[in-house]
């Protein structure tokens, strides 16, 4: 049998449906990071200083911003990296989701925005994921082994 390349070239195609699996994968693990992260650890620090969630994004929001960047950050990182993901897409994944974080802060600095900023976060923070992902769709599109 003469072999052509067909089923490794097949193989090895980008599948959108990988694609979006691997997406919603991340964002859950994303969300459970997040609420894990408000439950256990900010929850109770919130308490003893006898202030509720909502109180502290008001009085802190860039604070607020970042605690809440961090905490689905590194759930997030480390499904990646149960999934076989190396330290350069976990990295770059990272950057794409402190960096809209960042950019918030310095706009509550220059006075442009003031408040929580938990919505508009997400809404700069989930965009910027999906171009790194399209950037590397191969990896992104492929089953990723746990390990």
């Amino acid at each position: 049998m003469v072999d052509h390349g067909l089923v490794s070239e097949t193989a090895h195609r980008p599948s959108w449906p990988g694609f979006a699996r691997h997406f919603l994968e991340m964002v859950a693990a994303m969300w459970v990071g997040m609420a894990v992260g408000g439950v256990a650890v900010v929850g109770p620090i919130l308490a003893m200083m006898g202030m509720t969630p909502g109180e502290a994004r008001v009085r802190y929001p860039e604070l607020s911003l970042l605690l809440m960047a961090l905490s689905m950050t590194v759930p997030m990182v480390a499904w990646m990296r149960h999934r076989g993901h190396g330290w350069r897409s976990c990295f770059e994944m990272s950057v794409a989701m402190i960096v809209p974080g960042i950019f918030l802060v310095c706009l509550f600095w220059v006075g442009a925005t003031q408040g929580p900023a938990c919505g508009l976060y997400c809404g700069l923070m989930i965009p910027t994921m999906l171009v790194v992902m399209l950037y590397r769709r191969d990896e992104y599109s492929h089953p990723m082994h746990a390990g």
